[in-house]
């Protein structure tokens, strides 16, 4: 959800729909059906393993039509009107997705090429690798660790680089002696070069904030 992965429906129905124990997972999921014709539609897995919209009418996808998880960052209004028909059914998410927290750049942000806010969020060196290794981010280095790495979206699906800097840095050979990091503003970059943070998809701007946060809890 939070790398926005998208899937042909066929193979939803195969790896996930067929298998008794995903398919009880994704029924407990919204879903977007984008691509072919109009607006993306959002939908849930009904208890038949039929695709349901938000008026519980059975909604029909053809193969044109790739499958993601929904998140509320692409477009909050929508995904806020399904939690009141989850909460109707019972539906218990495994995950937090219709009650995820999401955050979007002032203008002034979007203008910038480094993210300010971003910076001195202090933690000890082993939350800082457990967390952020733990939600994709990797090391710029095998030893010394001065930055993490994320893959990230532009708003036209094209591919990004989040660069999150840490100091003093993480010597692995001694991780126990290592003192609490302090992270710096995060920069964006597309082949090697910074761009502004408004280039960045909703849903990856959202996501590299929430990571920062998880570092000051």
């Amino acid at each position: 959800m939070a790398d926005e992965r998208a899937w042909p429906l066929a193979e939803l129905r195969l790896r996930v729909l067929e298998q008794p124990l995903l398919l009880h997972l994704a029924r407990r999921l919204l879903w977007e059906a984008c691509g072919g014709r109009g607006a993306s539609r959002l939908f849930r897995v009904a208890e038949d393993g039929s695709f349901a919209d938000e008026r519980d009418r059975t909604l029909k996808l053809g193969a044109e039509h790739p499958v993601r998880l929904a998140h509320p960052a692409r477009d909050p209004e929508r995904v806020a009107a399904w939690r009141s028909i989850f909460f109707d059914y019972g539906i218990l998410q495994p995950f937090e997705q219709l009650g995820r927290a999401t955050v979007s750049p002032t203008a002034a942000e979007a203008r910038a090429k480094e993210l300010a806010r971003c910076a001195g969020a202090t933690a000890k060196a082993a939350k800082v690798l457990g967390v952020l290794e733990s939600r994709g981010w990797r090391r710029n280095d095998a030893g010394l660790i001065a930055c993490y790495l994320r893959d990230v979206r532009a708003a036209d699906g094209s591919p990004l680089v989040a660069r999150l800097p840490l100091s003093p840095g993480i010597s692995l050979e001694d991780l126990k002696g290592c003192p609490e990091q302090t992270t710096g503003a995060l920069v964006v970059e597309r082949e090697g070069r910074a761009v502004t943070l408004g280039e960045l998809a909703a849903v990856s701007f959202s996501e590299v904030l929430r990571d920062v946060e998880a570092l000051r809890s």
